[in-house]
């Protein structure tokens, strides 16, 4: 029968790209960074002059700020991240505050 042998073909075709395709998606690097507030020295990140982060912000003036989370632990997280980016100078410069929960 000619349908199931097309049917046949077609399905080991699409396995074989969805394979190949699965093989290679690991290529993409994914690069990482962890901050340790308890570390020693710990330096916010949007204060730390090796990341720049603060510095290249300061020189926008059209950019926004968007804290999320649920719940008390939520809430503590978002307000010691408002306060690191007051502190920094940055919350000043922003335009836009959103916040969900």
């Amino acid at each position: 029968n000619w349908t199931c042998l097309l049917l046949a073909l077609l399905t080991a075709a699409g396995l074989s790209w969805l394979l190949s395709w699965l093989r290679h998606r690991h290529e993409t690097i994914v690069r990482a960074r962890v901050w340790r507030p308890s570390a020693p020295g710990f330096q916010f990140p949007e204060t730390a002059a090796d990341l720049e982060t603060s510095q290249y912000l300061l020189g926008k003036s059209d950019f926004g700020i968007a804290v999320a989370g649920g719940g008390m632990r939520g809430l503590g997280l978002a307000h010691g991240a408002v306060r690191a980016l007051r502190d920094a100078g940055v919350l000043q410069q922003a335009r836009y505050l959103s916040a969900t929960s």
